[in-house]
């Protein structure tokens, strides 16, 4: 899960090391997330931050468009809105998330 959040991994790091850098990086996500809703969604970002929001979210942007980068965010703060899910479902949602490549996220 950390290589997934962009943390800095070696094969020898012990997880009491890992576990509240994961937290953290899951911490941020959920309030990027709320802030993200409440600006407006993905809509309201220019390019380089829709990248970046992509990035911190496991979704490979590289030869993809703005227009399927706007989606795939979108998609992502749809499925993880924590006011439908509950704290708990969200987390869950998002481990879920980051494990798929997001063609494979269903609504």
């Amino acid at each position: 899960m950390a290589a997934l959040l962009g943390l800095r991994v070696r094969a020898w790091t012990p997880g009491f090391v890992l576990r509240p850098r994961v937290r953290r990086r899951l911490a941020f996500l959920r309030e990027d997330d709320a802030l993200l809703v409440a600006a407006g969604g993905a809509e309201v970002l220019v390019e380089e931050e829709l990248r970046l929001a992509c990035t911190d979210r496991g979704v490979d942007i590289l030869g993809r468009g703005e227009r399927e980068l706007r989606e795939a965010l979108g998609k992502w703060l749809r499925l993880t809105d924590e006011r439908r899910l509950g704290e708990e479902g969200r987390e869950e949602v998002v481990k879920r998330l980051l494990l798929l490549k997001d063609s494979k996220w269903r609504d």
